[in-house]
């Protein structure tokens, strides 16, 4: 409902014309939060996610438009979550499963994945410390060079 409120008059135009610079002023408001795309009988010619891969947009409302003797469709997904999700939230509950075989391909890469994020704090609590220790001593070594001219 929404999609045929915003479209003007001059669809018609944009249509036929194929204006992919026009649609994309028309579908501007539903950047990165919904995706549209246009077809010419089957052909894609439009696509506001067109550098976004992601499978996981589910349809939501196919709008068939005439035009003389073409039919144009226009479609409209939104994100839905991943299948992963649910399994996910099911795992994290559930601590005392944790190592069953029914939970390693999700226990052993979130525990890598912990892993190496707690090697990099480390490295820059460390990296921190050393700069912070060099400018004590240079500080240190400057008084000891005064004091010594």
């Amino acid at each position: 409902y929404l999609i045929k409120n915003l479209m003007s008059s001059n669809i018609e135009k944009i249509l036929k014309e194929k204006d992919a610079q026009k649609l994309n002023q028309i579908f501007l408001i539903f950047d990165n939060k919904l995706k549209v795309e246009v077809y010419d009988e089957n052909e894609k010619f439009y696509d506001n996610q067109s550098g976004n891969g992601s499978k996981w947009f589910q349809l939501v409302e196919t709008i068939p438009i005439e035009l003389d003797s073409k039919k144009f469709q226009i479609k409209i997904y939104h994100y839905d979550k991943p299948v992963w999700y649910k399994h996910f939230f099911r795992w994290v509950k559930n601590l005392p499963q944790w190592f069953t075989s029914k939970y390693d391909y999700i226990t052993i890469p979130f525990l890598f994945f912990i892993v190496i994020w707690e090697f990099a704090i480390f490295a820059f609590l460390m990296l921190y410390k050393a700069n912070h220790e060099t400018s004590i001593l240079k500080e240190v070594l400057r008084e000891l060079n005064e004091k010594e001219s």
